[in-house]
């Protein structure tokens, strides 16, 4: 794109991302159909496309990378840390479910179709993230895989948040489920919640429990020794060539700050946060429902 094409480009889309910071409050809806549906057509995703396709890219000779988590487990920002140390090393991007939060509902039926997924994901030099849940990938001997988790107890307190306050309403299901937890008690919110993320638990350390490619690693142990945690995920990964990077990325990390407004996206940095918002009896359930073992994985 020439200089002046890719400025008028620049103009046009910050233009369009005022409008929608304007509007997204108050006119949800707005945002979802003149915002983020457009954009997930026109201008992004255009890499996850091809991918389904079956078209052939020259990728950096080096395991792909999975990186498997929740939500409100800092997933947004080990994205963001995984894709520019896979970038540095010059691997390609794909983001499948940003693609399928913002087009139609059928895209999701992908992961259940295997000659999509075997289109769909590669073993080498492609970064896939953030996945949050379970997919049924092949050969995942061939891959690098990343599991990040949080004390389900915080994450479903987080999640509530982030349900009725924060989430950016992409789609018109995020805007339904922003209503509908929005007029929630929050210990009613978690308790409905639960089961099902239970499943998600339980599903992961199922399936990647004992297998050698796979790191699991905790939010709890990102906030007790950041440098300690990054440097085992980089280690795992074999995205090792850019020290300086790394070094940038924990600087990042450390300035990672709770704002403590529920309108935020990251709204406290810290754990046991449960203790503070959820009522005694429902802490009560949710150790019940979830159980001591798997509890413990999360004691930093």
């Amino acid at each position: 794109m020439s200089s002046w094409k890719h400025s008028l480009f620049r103009l046009v889309d910050r233009s369009h991302q005022r409008f929608n910071d304007a509007v997204k409050d108050r006119w949800p809806w707005m945002s979802v159909w003149l915002y983020h549906r457009p954009r997930s057509r026109f201008l992004h995703y255009r890499f996850e496309r091809a991918l389904l396709a079956g078209r052939e890219f020259q990728v950096a000779d080096r395991p792909s990378i999975l990186f498997f988590t929740t939500h409100k487990a800092a997933s947004m920002f080990v994205d963001r840390v995984l894709k520019r140390l896979g970038q540095a090393h010059g691997m390609l991007h794909a983001d499948l479910e940003g693609w399928f939060s913002t087009g139609p509902p059928k895209l999701w039926r992908l992961f259940k179709d295997p000659a999509a997924m075997k289109r769909l994901f590669r073993p080498r030099g492609i970064y896939y993230g953030a996945l949050r849940s379970h997919r049924p990938i092949a050969d995942l001997e061939n891959y690098r895989v990343v599991l990040m988790l949080r004390d389900p107890r915080d994450m479903l307190t987080s999640y509530y948040f982030s349900e009725a306050f924060s989430h950016s309403p992409i789609n018109q299901r995020v805007l339904e489920r922003r209503r509908k937890a929005a007029a929630q008690d929050i210990n009613a919110f978690v308790l409905e919640h639960a089961p099902l993320h239970k499943a998600v638990y339980e599903t992961y350390f199922q399936e990647f429990d004992g297998r050698p490619e796979v790191l699991f690693t905790t939010y709890e142990r990102m906030l007790a020794d950041r440098r300690a945690w990054l440097n085992e995920i980089v280690e795992h990964v074999g995205l090792t060539e850019h020290p300086g990077l790394v070094e940038d990325l924990l600087q990042e990390a450390a300035q990672v700050k709770g704002t403590g407004s529920a309108h935020q996206h990251v709204r406290v940095a810290r754990s046991g946060d449960h203790r503070d918002k959820l009522s005694p009896d429902t802490i009560a359930r949710l150790n019940d429902l979830f159980g001591q073992e798997l509890l413990e994985r999360f004691r930093s």
